[in-house]
């Protein structure tokens, strides 16, 4: 299987309008990201979605090392 999609992690809420600028970026130059705020709906188990995206499509995790972040 081919892995070909960037992984954003980032803190909620704080981080959310900067992740969502840099996803679209990414997607305009042709990129596939996953994106919580985007990919994520409910009713889905969130753990299972997040690892299921990891193991199978993640080509590259981002991690936003922000204040935010590194205080949760």
């Amino acid at each position: 299987m081919l892995k070909n999609t960037i992984f954003i992690s980032h803190a909620q809420p704080e981080d959310n309008y900067f992740c969502i600028w840099l996803a679209s970026k990414l997607r305009l130059i042709g990129y596939d990201v996953w994106l919580e705020l985007d990919d994520l709906t409910g009713g889905n188990s969130f753990t299972t979605k997040i690892e299921s995206v990891i193991r199978e499509n993640t080509i590259i995790s981002l991690v936003i090392l922000s204040k935010s972040y590194l205080d949760k």
